[in-house]
């Protein structure tokens, strides 16, 4: 794979949980690159990995270091030109494709046709990218999180229930009629799910063979790693922050 890299380190003892470093690698695809920003907040536990794939999705990010901040942990964003889509020319050629749609051969090939046009070796060039995120921040993990938003009319957790859009790729469902539909978590483990909702808090457990869209969850799923999706409202910092703090005494079980 075609990449190159800079390193930048903050070093600081004053406090317990220090952003003790950044790490940025940037990966050519295409005419493009692709930005991998890591935040590190030690101590932190190497089995676990917070991961933000869209790069218009800023207050899951937010939310994401907050949390880090307080107790440690490791952030991946992926980082292009602030869209949710990732566009790039090759051989004079625009290929586009969904960070979050590229971690199996079938989602990738989709989300390559769905965006603009598929090429086999347009597909390699993402699954480049896909397979480095995959062997460094996700397959020596135990406990993925994912952080997402969504807005007013888009994923929420009613999507989920019967005759909805996503009701095929859910086992189950637990909704709070107080809560926001559009702020809740999806989890492939169902451990998982019975703590979250033993705190009150909207979640979904996938379905054990969801449909196949290339997503990290899928992947996850497959692959037997534990996965955590905390998605809120665009401009939910509030309520996004606390869910993560809902998760703390779990996250740190890993």
């Amino acid at each position: 794979m075609r990449s190159f890299f800079f390193l930048l380190y903050i070093f600081s003892a004053k406090f317990l949980y220090s952003q003790d470093s950044v790490r940025v690698e940037q990966y050519a695809i295409g005419s493009d690159t692709l930005t991998f920003h890591t935040t590190i907040y030690y101590p932190h536990p190497p089995s676990v990995t917070f991961i933000n794939l869209h790069d218009n999705e800023n207050t899951s990010v937010d939310a994401g270091l907050d949390f880090l901040s307080k107790y440690g942990g490791t952030l991946l964003q992926l980082q292009h030109t602030g869209k949710r889509i990732f566009a790039y020319v090759m051989n004079e050629q625009t290929f586009s494709f969904d960070p979050n749609r590229i971690f199996t051969n079938a989602g990738l090939k989709a989300t390559l046709e769905k965006q603009n046009a598929y090429r086999e070796d347009a597909f390699k060039e993402v699954k480049n990218i896909a397979d480095s995120i995959l062997i460094n921040y996700v397959n020596d993990k135990k406990l993925i999180i994912a952080l997402h938003n969504n807005t007013e009319k888009g994923l929420n957790i009613l999507s989920y229930k019967r005759k909805g859009l996503e009701a095929k790729n859910a086992s189950r469902v637990y909704v709070n009629k107080f809560m926001d539909a559009n702020d809740f978590i999806l989890t492939t483990d169902a451990s998982i799910f019975h703590y979250i909702k033993q705190r009150k808090i909207n979640v979904v457990l996938q379905h054990h063979k969801p449909e196949d869209d290339g997503s990290l969850s899928v992947y996850a799923a497959k692959n037997k790693i534990s996965y955590i999706n905390v998605e809120a409202k665009h401009g939910h910092l509030k309520e996004q922050i606390k869910m993560l703090e809902a998760l703390k005494d779990l996250i740190y079980r890993y």
